[in-house]
């Protein structure tokens, strides 16, 4: 990658099929409800999705497999904020069905489930600007990324703050990835000088006094990278994660080694042209299958033989 553009211009058939067998998620559910915002966000297993709305609700449906396809069956809603809601991200079974958001009336909010009965069990504010929350997976630990460039690690049944860290004046996206005891970080913001930079960090987690961030990659880009996603399975020392770069999705592939102790030099990048703005993408159990949601429907690409993404 080179200091202009981390990107790789590769263009891909496009066309126009929609594939209504594989979309996990019905986007009239979007275009029906002119108060959705257009994330949506899964549970772990992909049983549930949660759609979050401009008035601080969450409204959470059951995906439920049925010979004719896939219905979404209302379940719930949660009064969650004062206005709108910023990001959500579910946590694993294995620590309760609990929701972490975080919303523009500044307050992050945990809430979990109880035989089937959402209630809040806690709540932060402190007067900032939470963006963007993310759980580590299995763990009572919530990456909060601010608007104004920072992070924090929150931990334990109090959230307590037990680091935090400067990496932009701006914050853009973010999303990370558990790898044994410690989670890589893809993200992208402003620095100082307003230029976008693209970022890949590591978190390693020994314990609340010794969390160490160390910086993998940098590259400034001429524009920004959004809608971050990391494919949830990594193999042959391989990590995907897909975004939206200016008027194409981008499908960033990198070596790494599990222990995370090196600088990440060797990239793999494909561009996807798309018709419209991307509102979400999601990656198969096994990161072979992406689905991208824009307002005009949702397209769904496979890996070949050949490492690259084709449209089924």
């Amino acid at each position: 990658m080179n200091r202009e553009s981390s990107i790789l211009n590769i263009e891909q058939p496009f066309n126009q099929y929609n594939n209504p067998i594989i979309t996990k998620v019905n986007q009239k559910l979007l275009i029906k409800n002119d108060n959705f915002e257009q994330q949506f966000y899964f549970d772990y297993f992909k049983q549930k999705v949660a759609f979050i709305t401009y008035d601080g609700f969450i409204k959470i449906y059951d995906i439920i497999q049925t010979k004719d396809g896939q219905k979404h069956v209302y379940n719930c809603e949660i009064k969650a904020h004062q206005g709108a809601i910023n990001s959500l991200s579910w946590q694993s079974p294995k620590m309760d069905n609990m929701i972490a958001t975080c919303g523009e009336d500044q307050t992050i909010q945990i809430h979990k489930e109880t035989g089937k009965v959402w209630r809040q069990i806690h709540t932060i504010k402190e007067n900032q600007n939470p963006q963007i929350v993310k759980w580590i997976e299995n763990e009572l630990i919530l990456v909060v990324g601010y608007y104004e460039g920072y992070f924090e690690i929150r931990q334990g049944e109090d959230y307590k703050c037990v680091h935090k860290f400067q990496m932009f004046n701006q914050l853009i996206d973010f999303d990370l990835q558990l790898m044994k005891q410690d989670a890589i970080l893809f993200c992208c913001g402003k620095n100082s000088n307003s230029q976008f930079i693209f970022q890949i960090e590591t978190i390693k987690f020994n314990d609340q006094q010794k969390i160490v961030i160390k910086n993998k990659h940098s590259a400034l880009l001429q524009s920004s990278i959004y809608n971050l996603k990391i494919a949830p399975y990594m193999n042959n020392n391989e990590i995907k994660v897909a975004g939206q770069y200016q008027d194409k999705a981008v499908i960033i592939t990198i070596e790494y080694n599990e222990e995370l102790d090196k600088n990440i030099e060797k990239f793999a990048d494909q561009f996807i042209q798309i018709d419209s703005d991307c509102w979400q993408f999601e990656w198969s159990t096994f990161g072979n299958e992406l689905q991208i949601y824009t307002q005009q429907g949702v397209k769904v690409y496979q890996q070949n033989i050949d490492d690259q993404f084709m449209i089924l």
